[in-house]
């Protein structure tokens, strides 16, 4: 109810009163890269007809302040989430006619929701920094350092190919050492 009744999020969960906008539930996403299959599923894509708008949504719940989600999201790797939906959508057929027909794909958005109710939830969008910094990997502002998509499909790739899968691919290419960096 609490995302129904918001003023900010209700338009992400009620259609009724937005002509010419659909959900689609539960999006299935799937594509190869680099030889790899990979599937997802959105909670929920977006379509305005009227704006010519895709909009990738995913809802999470959170049994911490709403307002802490900003720390979370790197923690649980949820730029690497959006950049493979992402991607997915790039390649699905169905957006890939909207998107020949006129259509964008607006900035992936989370949606959060406290378990206990506590503040109304709240939307946060996904920059395109963030999604490079998912798909590619890279440093944070802060000087964090992150492995993307790319970097973990490589990962998968080296293990599958070597029968490597106790130890960090870098341990075996190292001959059994690993640097600690500060």
């Amino acid at each position: 109810m609490s995302l129904k009744s918001d003023e900010y999020t209700k338009q992400y969960v009620v259609a009724k009163g937005q002509p010419n906008v659909e959900f689609w539930d539960k999006f299935i996403i799937e594509f190869e890269y680099e030889g790899v299959q990979i599937k997802g599923e959105l909670d929920r894509v977006v379509i305005n007809h009227n704006t010519k708008k895709i909009i990738p949504i995913d809802f999470k719940t959170s049994g911490k302040p709403i307002l802490s989600f900003p720390y979370e999201f790197l923690t649980y790797r949820y730029d690497f989430q959006a950049a493979t939906y992402e991607r997915g959508l790039y390649e699905h057929p169905t957006v890939i006619t909207l998107l020949r027909d006129g259509y964008h794909i607006e900035n992936f958005l989370y949606i959060v929701v406290e378990k206990d109710l506590r503040s109304n939830p709240m939307v946060f969008e996904v920059t395109q920094d963030l999604i490079k910094l998912g798909y590619e990997g890279g440093e944070t502002s802060r000087g964090l350092k992150y492995e993307g998509f790319k970097q973990a499909i490589e990962r998968l790739q080296y293990a599958q190919e070597n029968d490597a899968w106790l130890y960090p691919m870098e341990y075996y290419k190292q001959k059994g050492r690993l640097k600690l960096e500060l």
